[in-house]
């Protein structure tokens, strides 16, 4: 078969040329849109169920919420582990499949059992945390101002800034951190409620009538139908606090008179600090199997166009506290100059040695080609590139499957023992270990060092024995037992002599 590949390369020369200028082009072209992650996918398919439950203590958050979800949600498909927290105000239950699980599918049937659980009144309806994978945040940008308060600066987050990040192709979440959320309050006095005889829950029902919106129906006559539109919301603290509560003795009781109603900021469950100064967080996650460099440029982009709105609100952002795409760059840019560095010396050695460009030149091909093939074939899979694999060099050395070359001394040289032969011992008796010898896995770097320089003897005494004649290295007994081959004629002896797969040498 490697006969007949060869002959035909050789006679249809235009063919292979046209195939490997075809196999580079589009191995650029789907290198340049093969997915940039920092990292694979390390963790199984899992979704996070979070339910906020005011109010509620951590027992009763565990009896009241967390234990229904997880009757709920037990013998789920493919459900692996079930995992719960329950703290006060808050339920959060995280289901773990298995790894050949479909995570789309999974996530289907959780929403379809998650819309039969029934909880207390008051508890806000469970939700699904977003589909990301497990380093799927990609950017964190903090906003500060000196000049405006925590509160304008937490709005403007809020309304102003999200909605622009969530429109970005590839981001699927966005979680805000700090500052000081504005709510409109009602502080009740219970001395006033008491003098104007006015309970809690008359307060509670003018508050939710004032802030409301309702339809308020339509108007027909003859010739058309007038939609109403109801226009009683109240937008400022001093409009709320005019609210009527109820009626005494022909007066009214206002919010105002029983209550103080203020602009005042949410309670905090915590607090977000960059550079030693308070401001607020920005946290950025991509979706599920995004691009990473592409998402995070993209996002960039969008904060470079609202630069003029950050310097008419008087914020200073910094969109740089958490970025990996920074790890991804430095990789590439180490990776190319390693890839363009080797290629220059492996050409500069293969053109020593062959002293024949098309020989050097031809081998040198076969090293980006083979690459882009690799990368190919990832992409049609649906893999990705991770850097911390693909900047990363695996040094290890190995005998045949099952011996691995330990940290051993040399045999001394035998008295009258040509240098040939010495090799050749030498190089059985390297590949003479079992695993047995897994407990020097963790030797000094001299050791090392030196086994390289064993591996490379021995290497260099194989390829010198295939002038003499055919080799074989038996690890039975460690000892290397060269076979000569008769020849009639000097012309059937063949040019190049091919290191036998017997051998077991390999080096990865």
């Amino acid at each position: 078969m490697l006969k007949r590949i060869v002959h035909f390369s050789l006679r249809f020369r235009g063919v292979v040329v046209a195939l490997a200028v075809l196999l580079l082009g589009y191995g650029l072209y789907v290198a340049s849109r093969t997915r940039l992650d920092v990292f694979p996918e390390f963790a199984p398919p899992m979704v996070i169920i979070q339910t906020e439950s005011p109010g509620l203590s951590p027992e009763e958050v565990e009896q009241l919420v967390t234990r229904p979800i997880e009757n709920a949600l037990n013998g789920s498909p493919s459900l692996a582990t079930v995992r719960s927290q329950s703290i006060q105000n808050l339920s959060v239950v995280t289901l773990i499949f298995a790894e050949d699980a479909d995570v789309f599918r999974v996530r289907q049937l959780v929403a379809e059992r998650l819309a039969q659980v029934q909880l207390p009144q008051g508890v806000k309806p469970p939700k699904m945390g977003p589909l990301t994978s497990s380093t799927a945040r990609f950017l964190a940008v903090g906003l500060s101002s000196a000049k405006r308060t925590l509160m304008d600066v937490r709005t403007f987050a809020d309304w102003t800034l999200k909605p622009r990040l969530l429109g970005v192709p590839g981001v699927a979440h966005v979680d805000i951190f700090g500052g000081e959320v504005r709510q409109y309050q009602i502080q009740v006095k219970p001395e006033r409620l008491v003098a104007h005889r006015v309970g809690l829950n008359d307060v509670l029902t003018a508050a939710r009538n004032a802030t409301a919106v309702r339809g308020a129906g339509f108007v027909e006559n003859a010739n058309q139908r007038v939609v109403l539109r109801t226009i009683g919301q109240a937008f400022s603290p001093a409009q709320l606090g005019e609210v009527v509560v109820a009626h005494h003795e022909g007066r009214s009781v206002r919010l105002q008179d029983v209550a103080d109603v203020v602009e005042a900021p949410e309670p905090k469950f915590g607090d977000a600090q960059f550079n030693g100064v308070s401001g607020v967080i920005v946290l950025v996650f991509s979706q599920y199997r995004a691009n990473t460099l592409d998402v995070t440029r993209a996002v960039e982009r969008e904060l470079a166009e609202m630069q003029p709105v950050f310097a008419a609100e008087r914020i200073q952002v910094n969109p740089s506290l958490f970025r990996p795409a920074k790890f991804i760059e430095r990789s590439l840019h180490n990776l190319n100059f390693a890839l363009l560095l080797g290629g220059a010396l492996v050409l500069a050695v293969l053109f020593g040695f062959l002293l024949d460009w098309r020989t050097a030149m031809i081998s040198f091909a076969s090293i980006p080609l083979s690459l882009l093939g690799a990368v190919v074939v990832l992409d049609r899979w649906g893999g990705e590139l991770e850097h911390a694999d693909a900047g990363r060099i695996r040094h290890r050395h190995r005998c045949a499957p099952g011996n691995d070359v330990s940290h051993r001394s040399q045999p001394p040289a035998r008295a009258g023992e040509p240098a040939v032969r010495a090799h050749r011992r030498r190089a059985g008796h390297l590949c003479a270990g079992r695993h047995a010898e897994h407990r020097h896995a963790r030797r000094p770097r001299h050791a090392v060092r030196h086994q390289h320089t064993q591996f490379h003897h021995a290497h260099l005494a194989l390829r010198t024995s295939c002038r003499l004649g055919r080799l074989r290295v038996e690890p039975r007994d460690g000892l290397a037992r060269r076979e000569r081959t008769a020849r009639a004629h000097s012309h059937d002896r063949p040019r190049h002599c091919a290191r036998p797969a017997a051998t077991g040498h390999r080096l990865r």
